[in-house]
């Protein structure tokens, strides 16, 4: 069968869906890890307000370096994790990502000065930037092109809340200070614990059927194809799934 072929089989078929709750979990997961990944963004003004005034005053270039590390990071990350996802799988390396955010957060709210977290940082912004495309690769490849738009705009609006409810929560922990540790480090450690949750629940979700399908493994990606459609529907399919899926399509898995 033509790769052509079968590409757009698969894509039919995923776009004649409706939309299931498994459809559902993976936008809230991602939704989820994208809110995670924007409060770590902006963890560099809590840091900037927390490094830049006593009792832990830092020289103005230091200063400028730890803040500037996170999108050094990202820059080199971005890029990098792009072609790993295109070799490896969109999912595997959503989970690799939450993985090192969960990592790095846990290293930089252990950090014993300002150079070790400038190299957390620094590490931190590898994934940062990398997480918001790809998961919106992910989710473009998953979601039916109907409902596609709106989904996508809602894993966004959700995650705009991350920032908000983590700035919150860093400052009503001041003058808290939960077994003596510090307010910006509990904003880590809290942000450690989410990725690593998101990233073990990331393993429930399955891979791009339409990667699967570029990179020739055809019965894998109608098994997952298959997997989306056994899910309860939630929102009905916009186009009736005898249209989306042409005559031959279940040859995909032979």
């Amino acid at each position: 069968m033509e790769r052509a072929r079968v590409d757009a089989m698969v894509g039919q078929r995923l776009d004649g869906m409706p939309v299931t709750r498994l459809h559902c979990l993976a936008v809230a997961l991602c939704a989820t890890g994208f809110a995670v990944d924007a409060f770590e963004i902006t963890m560099g003004n809590t840091l900037s307000a927390v490094f830049a005034s006593p009792p832990s005053s830092t020289a103005p270039d230091r200063l400028a370096v730890l803040l500037a590390a996170v999108y050094v990071g990202a820059a080199v990350g971005a890029p990098l994790s792009g072609w790993l996802a295109d070799r490896s799988g969109r999912r595997r390396v959503l989970i690799a990502l939450m993985l090192l955010m969960a990592l790095t957060s846990v290293g930089a709210g252990l950090s014993r000065d300002v150079a070790e977290l400038t190299a957390w940082r620094a590490l931190s912004g590898l994934a940062l930037g990398a997480y918001p495309p790809l998961m919106v690769a992910y989710l473009t490849d998953l979601l039916p092109a109907a409902h596609r738009g709106r989904m996508l705009f809602l894993a966004v609006a959700v995650s705009a809340l991350g920032p908000l409810l983590g700035t919150f929560m860093v400052r009503a922990l001041v003058p808290l200070q939960p077994l003596g540790i510090e307010a910006w480090r509990w904003g880590f450690l809290v942000g450690a614990a989410a990725c690593g949750v998101v990233g073990l629940l990331f393993a429930r979700l399955p891979e791009s059927p339409r990667w699967l399908a570029v990179q020739g493994r055809d019965a894998e990606a109608w098994e997952q194809c298959e997997r989306l459609a056994a899910a309860r529907p939630v929102l009905a399919a916009a186009v009736p799934e005898s249209r989306a899926a042409p005559p031959g399509t279940r040859g995909l898995a032979g």
